[in-house]
């Protein structure tokens, strides 16, 4: 049995949502997307790597999310359950050999549990929680009870070794309800662990209000959390572009960085990650690495947004003061704060930017320099 490569997790978020009255996977939920709460449990859980099923509609939607610092990978999903669960499947890479299938509506799925079930070496797993209530089934008129006895509700992520997944999905004809399905038959194939009863399942509109309140429940503490961020990066002449803020500006002159030296996004992630009580972004993406060299900070400012996410918190501002002898920021302003307030996720009156040249002071012995203040307010994600 395959035991070795990697482990990576597919989300399916294709359902039309019939019972819901719309697809859910895009649905707000405590001020976040549905599927976004999933995401970043994921994101904070030790599986390699994530793949999103959605609509075909919702694809674009997702194009600008990221999984830890990289572009989240989504495919669309089929008519069935299981043709979905295939796409993401086969857009795994070569080198995983396990994966873990959750459903997009169950978006308060912990990191603890998605750790748990990953931890599985068996053939296929899931979390399972005893049945408390008294089961009846109406027949005729009348009421038998049914036996709850060794009764129990499944739930998702479950994880499957991928060779036999994709052998037992391509035979199946039948309509699925979960995986977990395709391994029940035979006696030692499937195995549970502990799930969570608070892993609750969107099925109806009235179910976001308890899902709502367990988020609540879930994050004490101040509502309210203020970030600081720093950088300061030389300048040189050169034809640049010089990235700052996330828009290209033309000036003859280049920001010195192993990224893309944009140093106002840099003192923006490290202000959000600073509120959210977390490690700067040197501990996310350690400098001098090849993997980095000439990144977008873009994709850097969008790990810092998830990140804070999963440790409960949501950008509500941000406000910046660059000091620069050059370039003149004055021009740039506006489309600086659009970028900014998209790579946030919150809209542009929320950003401030403001320049100052420090009297000539800002002035390094070796050329000129740039330095950048971030502060950032962040709100519980409730």
């Amino acid at each position: 049995m395959e035991q070795t490569g990697q482990t990576w997790g597919v989300i399916a978020a294709a359902g039309q949502g019939q019972r819901f009255g719309q697809a859910k996977a895009l649905a707000p939920l405590a001020g976040r997307p549905m599927l976004a709460w999933s995401v970043a449990a994921f994101e904070a859980s030790t599986v390699d790597g994530l793949v999103v099923v959605a609509r075909e509609e919702d694809l674009p939607a997702l194009s600008d999310w990221s999984f830890r610092g990289r572009p989240l990978l989504s495919v669309a999903g089929g008519l069935a359950r299981q043709d979905s669960v295939a796409a993401g499947v086969r857009a795994l890479p070569r080198d995983a050999t396990r994966v873990l299938v959750h459903d997009a509506a169950r978006p308060l799925v912990t990191t603890e549990l998605i750790d748990q079930v990953a931890s599985s070496t068996a053939l296929a797993t899931m979390p399972v929680v005893a049945v408390a209530d008294t089961l009846r089934r109406s027949r005729r008129m009348s009421w038998a009870a049914i036996d709850r006895q060794g009764a129990y509700q499944v739930q998702t992520p479950q994880a499957f070794l991928r060779s036999e997944l994709v052998r037992r999905l391509g035979e199946k004809r039948s309509a699925l309800t979960d995986e977990a399905e395709l391994f029940a038959e035979k006696p030692g194939e499937l195995v549970s662990v502990s799930g969570d009863p608070t892993n609750l399942k969107i099925t109806v509109l009235a179910d976001l209000a308890l899902a709502e309140a367990i988020l609540a429940h879930r994050q004490p503490g101040p509502s309210v959390r203020v970030g600081h961020g720093y950088d300061v990066h030389r300048l040189r002449l050169g034809p640049g572009p010089l990235r700052l803020g996330g828009v290209s500006i033309f000036a003859g002159l280049e920001l010195v960085g192993h990224s893309d030296g944009d140093v106002l996004l840099h003192a923006v992630a490290d202000a959000v990650l600073g509120g959210a009580g977390l490690a700067d972004i040197g501990h996310y993406f350690p400098p001098g690495r090849p993997e980095t060299a000439g990144m977008d900070s873009g994709e850097i400012v969008r790990a810092a947004v998830a990140h804070a996410a999963s440790a409960g918190f949501q950008v509500a501002q941000v406000d910046v003061t660059v000091a620069a002898d050059a370039p003149r920021l004055a021009p740039h302003r506006q489309a600086i704060c659009r970028e900014v307030a998209r790579l946030l996720g919150i809209g542009t009156e929320e950003v401030g930017l403001k320049a100052t040249t420090e009297e000539g002071l800002v002035n390094a012995p070796s050329g000129l320099g740039v330095k950048v203040w971030a502060v950032a307010l962040l709100r519980a994600a409730r």
